[in-house]
């Protein structure tokens, strides 16, 4: 069995796996993935444990990689956060925005890869990764949703 508890320390250390650092729970933490609040409603318990285990095997809607080729040969990965005739807005792996212009563009490609890096897992002992799982499970609304 896992601690929701634990698990959220877990999901919260910057030094370890560290969720926080690209997903926000009620608006705190990273912009790069979706708000995590409300996660178990949408997903079973085995789906939770795929995301985590298999990060590109299931994309969220609107979190999909395209990767940039600029005119110069620069290429530029991330979120999409803008798209226009003017150019794109990518949001990179670090949270980091990139604006580029239309006519800077050579080439835009979809990629079927997820920014959430594969072996998140490696260095967590079983317990831990149930903990995850527990606190992910518990995700369920915001507490002020609660009754």
């Amino acid at each position: 069995m896992g601690d929701a508890v634990k698990g959220q320390k877990i999901c919260a250390n910057q030094q370890g796996v560290g969720c926080i650092k690209c997903h926000a729970v009620q608006g705190n933490g990273g912009k790069i993935g979706p708000d995590l609040v409300g996660i178990a409603t949408r997903y079973p318990k085995d789906e939770l444990i795929r995301s985590v285990l298999e990060p590109s095997n299931r994309i969220a809607s609107g979190y999909e990689v395209l990767t940039v080729v600029t005119t110069e040969g620069k290429v530029i990965s991330g979120i999409m956060k803008q798209d226009s005739p003017a150019g794109v807005e990518l949001l990179d792996d670090k949270g980091q925005p990139h604006k580029i212009a239309a006519n800077d563009i050579e080439e835009k490609q979809k990629s079927s890869l997820s920014l959430m890096p594969n072996g998140l897992k490696d260095g967590l002992t079983l317990q831990d990764f149930a903990d995850i799982v527990a606190y992910l499970e518990s995700l369920k609304q915001a507490p002020e949703a609660k009754k």
